[in-house]
């Protein structure tokens, strides 16, 4: 699709591409906005809708600092071979940035009347699991190919028949 050839081997099954990595980090930024927006629509139905005035400059922020150390743990990760690993690291970056995040509007003034640990909390879960959706937008190719194929079209379509008349 991006025209790059496949990283992974066998020695790193994680490895990833640089278009692999935007595309990821891209939607991780897209799932922040959304999620935050949203989440916060839904607690404070006004405050909500004026959110993004700061969600999105915020997350625009976030990722550039967040880039880099993102795609170090990332590269650092690629001999991982457990989505596990990875899920728990990007969540964990996630978290980072969502503190971070919170701590900067605190400091400047612009959170508001919210109290700072229920912001922070917010942040850093909805940072969380948009790390976690965009890294799984990002590594899709990667998912894929962990799915087994049926060596056999016509043995698995029968194997398939025998499940259902046994079941039936």
């Amino acid at each position: 699709m991006s025209g790059e050839p496949s990283p992974r081997t066998v020695a790193q099954p994680m490895a990833f591409t640089r278009g692999e990595f935007v595309r990821g980090a891209i939607s991780a930024w897209l799932w922040a906005i959304g999620i935050l927006i949203v989440g916060w629509t839904v607690a404070i139905p006004f405050w909500g809708l004026l959110s993004a005035i700061y969600v999105l400059p915020a997350a625009t922020i976030a990722l550039v600092v967040f880039a880099a150390p993102t795609w170090f743990v990332a590269h650092t990760l690629r001999r991982a071979a457990s989505v596990a690993v990875y899920t728990v690291a990007l969540a964990t970056i996630g978290v980072v940035i969502g503190i971070v995040a919170t701590t900067a509007l605190v400091a400047t003034g612009t959170a508001g009347y919210i109290p700072f640990g229920a912001l922070a909390m917010s942040n850093a879960l909805a940072a969380a699991l948009a790390m976690v959706l965009g890294w799984r937008r990002g590594a899709r190719a990667v998912l894929r190919s962990r799915t087994p194929e049926p060596a056999d079209p016509d043995a698995a379509a029968e194997d398939a028949t025998a499940d259902r008349a046994q079941r039936g």
